[in-house]
């Protein structure tokens, strides 16, 4: 037996899913589990429920199709723009400029100014302390 749900509340929706997942019927499980996988994305309380269902659930189909439910459920949320800032540029006297894409700490050899930099983000040839070794552009 399948119930029928509405779709105007998406909350309503999602509890009584998420209170299907623990039904001894492996089909109605199934079918939960499925339609979480429809209206659910993007929400973490979902998200949250299907985590801990998986590490509870013993049947090993059902925790596949909850693993792969999780993956269509997760949503990867972009940056706002008011949260992305602009790589930094790290400059002083007879060094390089440095963007930041991958942040490291590094330590100017001329000025002994410490700042986050990555190693791929050189624009010129050059040096820099990274603490424990050396690194530089390759050539």
């Amino acid at each position: 037996m399948f119930i029928i749900l509405q779709m105007n509340d998406p909350t309503i929706n999602i509890q009584s899913l998420l209170k299907n997942l623990y039904h001894e019927n492996a089909g109605e499980v199934k079918h939960a589990l499925e339609e979480i996988g429809r209206v659910g994305k993007g929400n973490r309380g979902a998200m949250k429920a299907l985590q801990e269902f998986l590490g509870k659930e013993q049947r090993m189909p059902l925790r596949i199709l909850a693993a792969q439910t999780i993956s269509r459920v997760k949503e990867i949320s972009q940056p706002s723009p008011k949260e992305f800032k602009k790589p930094g540029i790290f400059q002083c006297p007879g060094a390089e400029k440095i963007k930041r894409i991958e942040i490291i700490d590094v330590t100017c050899p001329h000025c002994h100014e410490k700042g986050t930099a990555s190693v791929a983000g050189f624009e010129n040839k050059g040096t820099f302390e990274i603490p424990g070794h050396t690194s530089g552009k390759p050539t």
